[in-house]
């Protein structure tokens, strides 16, 4: 994740660039983080060791949310775990045709821990309570985004 961080502040200071595409050309976009050895280190105690893999996770999928430049994530195939938390954190995700997306820590009952779930909350609230605190307008941001950007978030309820 630091080579993620990294690439995104030489984005963001080089005035030449003017944003970033993650992606790759594997069978799989993301099959996410050895579950086992996560639930190993639990299982033993060992959380010191667990905490600075999940803040430095955590501050990349920030980095790519909140980047001055557009980060735009792009999917494919297999998307679980860590990979499906940043295309959630993404503003700008862009998956094909066969994506298959999920948190699979779920299944084996980890809370996923990268911050897309916050994001992916955030988005479905009501206008009057989540948003209330970054605008005071009565009416959705959401009727204000072009037509492409609304139709890569949830649906609202």
């Amino acid at each position: 994740m630091t080579g993620l961080v990294e690439a995104i502040d030489t984005v963001e200071n080089n005035r030449d660039l003017r944003g970033m595409i993650i992606g790759n050309e594997g069978s799989n976009f993301s099959v996410g983080a050895n579950l086992g050895e996560v639930a190993m280190a639990l299982a033993m105690g060992q959380l010191d060791q667990m905490e600075p893999f999940l803040e430095g996770f955590q501050g990349a999928i920030k980095k790519v949310r909140y980047s001055s430049k557009p980060v735009v994530v792009t999917t494919h195939q297999r998307v679980l775990g860590g990979g499906c938390e940043m295309t959630m954190a993404s503003p700008h995700p862009v998956a094909s045709a066969e994506t298959y997306i999920g948190l699979v820590e779920l299944g084996v009952g980890l809370i996923p821990a990268g911050c897309g779930t916050t994001f992916m909350s955030w988005r479905r609230m009501p206008t009057g309570r989540a948003r209330s605190s970054r605008s005071s307008a009565s009416t959705s941001s959401r009727s204000r985004w072009p037509r492409w950007r609304r139709a890569l978030t949830w649906p609202a309820r």
